[in-house]
């Protein structure tokens, strides 16, 4: 059985698949967003950030190309030794290129930050990828030589919402099925309620919208079964809630 056809088997409705794979994939948004980190690991992803391309071109101190939705841990290679990144506020990111600043990050003691999208690495990774050596310019002013395949390499490990179509039988964190798909029917049942709220059929909509609490209340129950506790505080989980309603 399809996962949008297990949502329907929990509700007792008809809805198309069109409707239900949407809530589905809010329903994954809402897990990445909530779950604790040690959870993520088995669907965890990972970027390497180096400080020039194969052709040569320097991408030194411009960040990361991708936007993230959960960053689960941040690396930096010292040498053969990889230092773990403590991530730091981006108003404070002038500091960490200051020589003289308390706040500057070392090989040793890595730190990261967050801004447009995109994370920063301190120290910048320069791991050449090409096959010429290239010289930059640390923030001391010493010239610095890397090789072809010298330099240290940054990792980014994250986790994205795993992707929900028709035809998925199974989903990828496997412990929290029913609880992608009592969100999910959640959702669906707040779409009929608001569909016989336009027809003026209220006492059919209070009926779907108490269905619709009752399945989000058990999503929140079975959630916390499994973890222990919510990772997002309740008013992110609402504010979260109602955005994903009023896109559907």
């Amino acid at each position: 059985m399809k996962l949008w056809e297990k949502v329907n088997n929990l509700t007792g409705y008809d809805s198309k698949s069109r409707n239900i794979v949407e809530y589905l994939n809010a329903a994954a948004k809402f897990l990445i967003g909530s779950l604790p980190e040690k959870y993520l690991w088995s669907i965890a992803s990972e970027e390497e950030i180096t400080g020039y391309t194969s052709a040569g071109v320097s991408k030194i101190g411009n960040g990361s190309g991708t936007a993230y939705d959960k960053i689960i841990a941040v690396y930096r290679f010292d040498g053969t030794k990889k230092r773990l990144a403590s991530e730091s506020p981006d108003d404070m990111a002038y500091t960490y290129d200051e020589t003289s600043s308390i706040s500057r990050s070392t090989k040793m003691f890595p730190s990261y930050y967050r801004l447009a999208d995109k994370i920063y690495i301190k120290p910048d990774p320069d791991y050449n990828s090409s096959d010429a050596s290239k010289t930059y310019t640390d923030i001391e002013g010493v010239s610095t030589t890397v090789t072809a395949g010298g330099g240290d390499k940054g990792i980014i490990i994250y986790a994205a919402p795993p992707t929900v179509s028709a035809n998925t039988q199974s989903w990828n964190l496997v412990e929290f099925e029913h609880v992608a798909i009592t969100y999910a029917a959640s959702l669906d049942a707040k779409r009929k309620a608001d569909l016989a709220a336009v027809d003026e059929d209220f006492e059919l909509a209070q009926l779907y919208q108490s269905q619709s609490q009752d399945f989000y209340q058990k999503c929140i129950q079975e959630f916390q079964a499994i973890t222990g506790g919510l990772a997002a505080a309740p008013q992110q989980q609402a504010t979260q809630r109602a955005e994903e309603m009023r896109s559907t």
